[in-house]
């Protein structure tokens, strides 16, 4: 079987033409900032006590195995709705199954980077993808470009929207995971939690190459419709459903391989129209704000806008928080 891949397929077009600046982004915690919208209300009763968590330096994963340790819990009974980035300032929750009427002593709490803001309970476990999404506030620095020009673009991107790629940090440095998916499906053994990262890394990488072939095919503007969906490939999740062969010959070894490990398909929007986009230039460059849907990345609306450098360029997966 033949598993192609070179660094350079990491980079995927644009949909409204080249960018037009540059600038540095995350050069602070402060300067990339996440707030979770959990999207429903907390009921006050329940199995499950919510913790809501200001956190800076931290990754959602170790975050969620310190609450389990400090709780004396199997890491299966803290949920999350979503990893948030480790180089940021991030506000999410953490659910922890702790059944019974006996609120949780927390006072002894104290995990670095990590803020308690607020305790509630409520009946469910909170799961990935459960929330409404998120809302950001990032500020560019460094910024080079004319003011006009980024204005138009950011307008346009408002309305028209952006691809919705997975980030180049879902990838690892110079596509390490997918580097690693590819010795997987050649059958080298790894851990399992690792087993999951590269899995991931390698059906993010089929979508994200077949959104960029529609825009590199688009000829009329208006045959771009972001809510169009597409196949994250891996099993049918049901027989009467057929999924369509990827374009390319050798990415259809890549699907193949992610059956072989049972991964079950899924679909995804094609492009994101974010929600109450705002920007301001000041002093220190470009700050901008706006709301995601749940899988989303801010860094893939950045790309459509300019050309930047970033924490993950350092070799941190910002998603995660964990060096590759």
């Amino acid at each position: 079987m033949s598993f192609i891949f070179e660094p350079k397929q990491l980079d995927f077009p644009r949909l409204n033409g080249p960018a037009v600046g540059s600038g540095i982004l995350r050069q602070s915690w402060q300067d990339f900032q996440v707030e979770e919208q959990l999207g429903f209300e907390l009921t006050g009763v329940g199995e499950h006590v919510y913790l809501k968590i200001r956190k800076r330096g931290a990754n959602t994963g170790w975050v969620s195995d310190r609450l389990s340790e400090f709780l004396g819990l199997r890491y299966f009974d803290v949920g999350y709705a979503g990893k948030k980035d480790r180089h940021a300032v991030t506000t999410q929750w953490f659910s922890c199954w702790l059944p019974g009427l006996q609120e949780p002593d927390l006072s002894g709490l104290n995990i670095e980077g990590v803020e308690l803001l607020d305790v509630v309970r409520h009946e469910r476990k909170l799961r990935i993808g459960a929330h409404g999404g998120n809302r950001f506030r990032l500020q560019v620095t460094n910024l080079s470009g004319d003011q006009a020009m980024i204005e138009a673009r950011l307008e346009m991107i408002s309305k028209a929207g952006f691809p919705n790629y997975f980030g180049k940090q879902r990838f690892g440095i110079e596509g390490n995971n997918l580097k690693h998916a590819r010795m997987m499906f050649e059958g080298t053994k790894f851990a399992r939690k690792k087993r999951g990262i590269y899995l991931s890394a390698a059906r993010s990488w089929l979508f994200n190459q077949q959104v960029a072939a529609m825009i590199d095919d688009r000829i009329e503007e208006d045959s771009w419709k972001p809510d169009k969906k597409l196949w994250l490939y891996g099993l049918s999740p049901h027989r009467d459903i057929t999924i369509p062969p990827l374009s390319a010959p050798d990415f259809e070894q890549w699907g193949k391989g992610l059956e072989e490990f049972k991964v079950k398909a899924s679909e995804r929007q094609i492009g994101v129209v974010p929600l109450d986009l705002k920007w301001t230039f000041n002093e220190d460059g470009l700050l901008l704000s706006f709301d995601l849907p749940p899988g989303a990345y801010a860094t893939s609306l950045v790309q459509e806008l300019i050309d930047f450098s970033d924490a993950d360029d350092f070799g941190f997966d910002s998603r995660s928080g964990e060096k590759h």
